[in-house]
């Protein structure tokens, strides 16, 4: 059972550094208070505001990829 949650915090942990790298910082403790919360059947959010935070999230990453794939195309552009 240990073996689980440990690897499900890792799991955790690793995407949480993917939305960093993404330009996307995420609250650990948060993240930590809403799997307890999952765990408890307690949430303090609804499936709508779940699913617009997990959205607006998502928007994010993907303006910041696009940003950072546009700068690259502007860099590689100075070099041919």
């Amino acid at each position: 059972a240990y073996a689980i949650g440990a690897s499900m915090g890792s799991e955790a942990l690793n995407v949480l550094t993917t939305r960093r790298t993404q330009g996307v910082t995420v609250d650990a403790g948060l993240v930590l208070q809403g799997i307890e919360d999952a765990f408890r059947g307690q949430l303090r959010l609804g499936e709508q505001e779940r699913n617009k935070a997990l959205f607006d999230v998502s928007q994010q990453v993907f303006q910041n990829l696009n940003k950072i794939e546009q700068k690259n195309i502007s860099a590689g552009k100075k070099y041919q």
